[in-house]
C-alpha cells in the first residue's frame, strides 16, 4: 500500500490517494523459487557426497584386480603364450586406468569445496612445489616467473595446476624431439598472465576448447591419461576467479594460458 498526498499546486489539499498492489502471486513465486533453490542445493550436495563415497569404495576392488593380475602373471609358465600375456596385460592396464580415473575424479570433486579462507601465494613457490622441491625442476623446464605479483589462491592449488600442465606436456610429448616446456609470466591490469608452452604434438585449433571438458582425450590409444587433467586445471583456475584457455603456440606444440587473479592492487605488490 502506498499513500500519495493530494496537492493543489504546492499546497496540500488535505487528502491522500491510496494505491493498493496485490503482490500475493509474486510473493508465492518468490517463495517457490527459494524453496526450489534450497531443494536443488540439497540434491547437488547429496549427489556429490554419493559420487565421492562411490569413488572411494571402488578403489578397493580395482586395487585387488591389479594385485591378482600381477600374481597371476608371476605364476604363468615362461615363456608365456602371446595370447595369454596379452590378456593379462589388458587386465592390468584396465585396472591402472580405472585407478587413475577414480583418483582424478576425487581430485575434481574436491575442487567443489573451494578454499575456506582467502589465500595468497607466490607463483615461483607454487612452481617449485609442483616440481618437488627436493629434486628440483626437471631438465626440460625453463621458467621465468620471478618478481611477479602474489596471486589470490593457495600455493597447493596453484602447484596442482602446474603439476597437471607439466604432466600433460610430458604425456603428449613428440617422440621425435626432446621435451621442452617454457613457463613465462607478466603482470597485467586484469591479473597475472602465465603461459605454459611445450614442443609436443600440439592441439588442433578445433579442439582447443574441447580439451578442457571432463573425460575429453584426443589420443585414446593410451590409458595413461584420464581426460580430466585439463578439466581439473580449468576448474581450479576458474574457481579462484581466473581464466584459462589454449592459444596458438606460434609453431609446434601447445600453449596453455592462465590469467590468475592478483591478491592486491598492482601498486601494492611492488
Amino acid at each position: 500500500m502506498v499513500l500519495h498526498p493530494v496537492r493543489h499546486g504546492s499546497e496540500w489539499a488535505g487528502g491522500f490517494v491510496c494505491v493498493l498492489n496485490d503482490i500475493t502471486e509474486r510473493r508465492r513465486a518468490e517463495l517457490a523459487l527459494q524453496a526450489a533453490g534450497v531443494e536443488l542445493a540439497r540434491r547437488n550436495e547429496d549427489l556429490e557426497r554419493f559420487t565421492e563415497i562411490l569413488a572411494h569404495h571402488l578403489q578397493e576392488p580395482v586395487r585387488i584386480q591389479h594385485i591378482y593380475a600381477q600374481r597371476l602373471a608371476a605364476l604363468l609358465p615362461t615363456p608365456t603364450p602371446p595370447d595369454l600375456r596379452a590378456a593379462i596385460d589388458a587386465i592390468t592396464d584396465g585396472a591402472m586406468h580405472q585407478r587413475n580415473l577414480l583418483r582424478d575424479a576425487l581430485r575434481y570433486l574436491s575442487l567443489n569445496k573451494g578454499e575456506t579462507a582467502p589465500q595468497t601465494c607466490d607463483i615461483g613457490a607454487a612452481l617449485a612445489l609442483a616440481c618437488n622441491g627436493e629434486t628440483g625442476k626437471p631438465d626440460f623446464l625453463e621458467a621465468a616467473v620471478d618478481g611477479l605479483p602474489m596471486v589470490a589462491m593457495s600455493v597447493k592449488r596453484l602447484a596442482g595446476i602446474f603439476a597437471a600442465l607439466l604432466d600433460n606436456a610430458s604425456t603428449y610429448r613428440d617422440p621425435g624431439r626432446p621435451l621442452k616446456v617454457t613457463i613465462t609470466g607478466e603482470p597485467r591490469e586484469s591479473g597475472v598472465f602465465v603461459a605454459v608452452t611445450d614442443n609436443g604434438i600440439g592441439i588442433p585449433p578445433q579442439y582447443r576448447s574441447r580439451v578442457f571438458l571432463v573425460f575429453e582425450r584426443l589420443d585414446r590409444s593410451t590409458t595413461q591419461q584420464t581426460g580430466i587433467g585439463l578439466a581439473l586445471v580449468k576448474k581450479a583456475v576458474e574457481g579462484a576467479g581466473g581464466q584459462v584457455w589454449a592459444d596458438d603456440p606460434g609453431g609446434i606444440g601447445t600453449r596453455i594460458c592462465l590469467l590468475l587473479p592478483i591478491s592486491a592492487p598492482m601498486e601494492q605488490t611492488a
